[in-house]
């Protein structure tokens, strides 16, 4: 998961962060909250096969509208609390403050993590897509999700297009960055509105949990990775 660096050790990521992305992602799916055909979009495959990503109706990410009754018993979106829905996808995008729900305590979120990448770091492709791919893919999701849980569901979102570019200049990178911040904004507007009242806003809230959860592990193994290069590369010189 996302770090930012300090003078105390730090567990390895495999012992710590992937345990929390796969809670969230599995969680979500058992209870019908992710549906199982837009998985697709997820991961560094989603643009490879953007064929697939496209999705129309039911849920942002596509097909099995009716698995949010399934969940809920037809009703049920309070039960979901949408106050702690808003704490925890603040926790991805802001880091963790004395507690986290998943991040260790005082650890920074998505956009600290993205702030740490030049322009040209971000576009470098590593172990698959670069993480300025990954980071537009999420900006755009974060649009569809609001939408979607605002009660705009008739809608045919290209979720490839989400995928098409990788690569950023320094303007757009502090940019898309701003773009992440005030899609979560209204983000966090949505699901306060109308999780509580609405099952199907609450299933999409979970779902875009998830979603952020996963690609925030994505981007925090791809930027481990690009460092562990940098080092290696630095070595090599010496």
């Amino acid at each position: 998961m996302p770090r930012i660096p300090r003078a105390a050790p730090r567990r390895p990521l495999a012992a710590r962060g992937a345990r929390g992305i796969l809670f969230f992602a599995v969680r979500g799916l058992l209870a019908g909250a992710v549906p199982g055909p837009g998985l697709a979009p997820w991961a560094d495959r989603g643009y490879k096969g953007a064929q697939d990503g496209r999705r129309a109706g039911g849920g942002p990410h596509g097909k099995r509208r009716d698995a949010v009754n399934d969940a809920t018993g037809g009703g049920g979106g309070a039960n979901l609390a949408p106050a702690a829905l808003v704490s925890v996808l603040r926790e991805c995008f802001h880091g963790a403050g004395e507690a986290g729900a998943f991040l260790d305590p005082g650890q920074g979120g998505l956009l600290a993590l993205l702030a740490s990448l030049s322009a040209a770091e971000a576009s470098a492709p590593v172990a698959g897509a670069s993480v300025a791919r990954h980071a537009l893919h999420v900006a755009f999701s974060l649009d569809v999700f609001a939408e979607w849980i605002g009660g705009l569901r008739d809608v045919e979102y290209d979720w490839a297009q989400s995928w098409a570019r990788g690569e950023v200049d320094q303007g757009q990178w502090r940019a898309l960055r701003e773009r992440l911040a005030l899609g979560l904004a209204a983000l966090e507007a949505a699901v306060a509105r109308h999780a509580a009242r609405d099952a199907q806003a609450a299933w999409g809230a979970a779902g875009a949990l998830a979603h952020t959860a996963y690609h925030l592990g994505m981007i925090q193994l791809k930027v481990d990775e690009l460092r562990a290069a940098q080092a290696r590369a630095t070595s090599a010189k010496q």
